[in-house]
């Protein structure tokens, strides 16, 4: 029979909206029944999201009230309110939560798997998709918290200790399934971008081929690399793992050391001397060859450093630098597989048959 504030004048009643909790109806009408205040008190929390969201989940309160027997209905069955909240609350157990996030990302990382090695898109792609779930996880486990918290609360008519503050309410299912959509429409899109700029030649990863600097099936010429190690055989042996590594590419064409040697001998050189960075470009030039792919491999800590450089046969000017490192002898070629497989996905070699031929290393031969 009375408004849940009183004021003198209007400022004071908006004030007491504002910054006031009501007192519960019982203390004014102590014939009103506890579940009809819980109701009413309900109704009026100040925060939308601490109140029913919809007509249909208050219309539930008030037929659990009018069952007989403290809300069992005539038939012995429990009411719409206490089975909803009983499912409610298995829907948001924190395990059933975790288990269903488990197995969307299991099938999330298997598709976007299947388009990095299908597309030919960057491993970072993949890489990428698994923080966007790691941050996910968290998220969800809070959104079911809280929807846990307002299931709950809605179905039974109780006041369940909710956090305060507007940050709350962007704890929902759909707002959290949106966001994840969002996260992974915006990995798509930076790897379109991408993918975009390494097509046309556009920024730092645009290829060699899509700039004009290299054709497809243009021919190469690659160097001694320069050994500035103590071990004498390591630079011969690191120059034919690389030059094996990129005779595999389809769309360039090695110049082998065979068909260097007459070359040589008509600009009277040693057929057999070292080809190093010099020679290798007076070569190419002569050759009309556009292109001349050098390296070095140098010591650093108890380790290597391999680097490699696409050099214009026209003015010696570097057209691609690369470099790998491996910490110990054994990590040499698994180094100099990283190394080449970047300088042919800058040339312009898709990423897809790059990783084809990685695969056919790794196959025996019968």
């Amino acid at each position: 029979g009375r408004p849940p504030f009183d004021g003198s004048n209007a400022q004071a009643v908006l004030a007491a909206h504002v910054s006031k909790v009501p007192d519960p109806c019982t203390a004014h009408r102590p014939s009103v029944p506890p579940a009809l205040n819980e109701v009413v008190m309900r109704c009026l929390e100040k925060l939308p999201a601490d109140r029913w969201q919809r007509a249909d989940d208050l219309k539930v309160q008030f037929e659990s009230m009018t069952t007989p027997s403290g809300g069992v209905t005539p038939t012995g069955t429990q009411p719409v309110a206490a089975v909803s909240a009983e499912l409610a609350m298995r829907q948001t157990h924190p395990v059933r939560v975790a288990v269903l996030f488990g197995l969307a990302s299991i099938g999330a990382l298997a598709i976007v798997y299947a388009l990095v090695q299908l597309l030919g898109l960057p491993d970072w792609v993949f890489v990428g998709a698994i923080v966007v779930l790691l941050i996910g996880f968290p998220i969800m486990m809070l959104t079911g918290h809280h929807e846990r918290q307002r299931a709950v609360a809605r179905t039974t008519g109780l006041h369940v200790a909710t956090p305060r503050g507007a940050i709350q309410r962007w704890f929902t299912w759909r707002r959290a399934l949106l966001g994840g959509g969002l996260a992974f429409a915006g990995l798509a899109a930076v790897a379109a971008v991408y993918m975009a700029m390494r097509t046309i030649g556009i920024g730092p990863v645009g290829t060699l081929m899509a700039t004009g600097a290299l054709e497809e099936l243009d021919r190469l010429i690659i160097a001694d690399f320069e050994n500035r190690t103590g071990d004498s055989t390591l630079g011969p042996s690191v120059t034919e793992a690389f030059r094996i590594d990129l005779g595999q590419s389809p769309v360039i064409q090695l110049i082998e050391a065979r068909d260097i040697a007459p070359v040589l001998d008509r600009m009277n050189r040693d057929p057999d001397s070292p080809l190093d960075d010099e020679t290798a470009l007076e070569v190419a030039e002569r050759e009309g060859i556009k292109a001349v792919v050098a390296g070095e491999i140098g010591p650093v800590g108890g380790g290597y450093v391999i680097s490699a450089r696409v050099l214009a046969a026209a003015d010696a000017s570097p057209l691609i630098r690369l470099r790998e490192t491996a910490d110990t002898d054994a990590e040499l070629i698994a180094a100099i597989d990283r190394l080449s497989g970047k300088l042919r996905e800058r040339i312009g070699e898709s990423l897809r048959t790059i990783r084809a031929s990685d695969r056919k290393r790794f196959v025996p031969s019968i």
